[in-house]
């Protein structure tokens, strides 16, 4: 990339999504027969998280995938055979 910047960019498809609806995609769009659960009890109890763990792609717009995440993870998996 031309662009003068350096150092290490992660890049993301559109949209934004939580680990637990991440998961579920996965398990939806594989037809897995097993269940993903939400987590028990309060989180911020147990686990420091941040708020938002979000990427955003602000910085690399033009670079970054166009294609929304779901279409995205769908066509991973199909590649990989499990979808």
């Amino acid at each position: 990339v031309e662009s003068g910047n350096h150092g290490i960019w992660h890049a993301n498809n559109h949209g934004s999504v939580s680990w637990l609806g991440f998961a579920q995609a996965i398990a939806y769009i594989s037809k897995s027969r097993g269940k993903v659960f939400e987590p028990q009890g309060d989180p911020s109890e147990s686990i420091l998280r941040p708020k938002n763990s979000s990427l955003a792609a602000a910085n690399i717009e033009g670079i970054s995938g166009e294609l929304a995440w779901q279409f995205a993870l769908e066509r991973y998996l199909r590649e990989k055979g499990v979808a």
